[in-house]
């Protein structure tokens, strides 16, 4: 059985690609309709991923004290609004990361730019990209 391919995302915090969800509910109705179809499916769950700002699933139990931490607070603390929130937060700490990277390449055309976030970022969402790419643009044409 193969790995769903919709919806992946690089996530920083653990490395590689994985599906991301807007709602612990719709990660949750991902699972109850696929698992049969995936591996270990009876051991899937759900997690919320505070480097991505939503919803991941993993075969893992929970692995450490700080997993439990965040879901509690997530899904007992945190009203939808505030989830959005963090999403926000945490899309424009993303869009940082990358400006600084695209900065110490010294990248001067949309191409280059085009190409470097093409094949460094190949799985980030494409509203981070965009955002990236106006205000990296934005910055060389104040500089000339």
């Amino acid at each position: 059985m193969c790995k769903p391919s919709k919806n992946r995302i690089y996530c920083p915090e653990c490395r590689r690609s994985k599906m991301l969800f807007e709602t612990e509910t719709k990660a949750n109705t991902f699972i109850k309709f696929n698992k049969d179809n995936i591996e270990n499916g009876n051991k899937l769950r759900s997690y919320f991923c505070v480097c991505c700002g939503g919803w991941h699933i993993t075969h893992s139990a929970y692995n450490n004290e700080r997993d439990e931490i965040v879901n509690n607070i997530v899904c007992n603390h945190l009203k939808s609004t505030e989830k959005t929130n963090v999403r926000k937060i945490l899309n424009r700490e993303r869009v940082n990361i990358i400006l600084k990277d695209v900065r110490t390449h010294r990248i001067v055309s949309q191409d280059e730019l085009n190409m470097f976030l093409y094949n460094e970022y190949p799985d980030t969402p494409n509203n981070i990209i965009a955002t990236v790419k106006r205000e990296y643009m934005c910055e060389l044409k104040n500089k000339s």
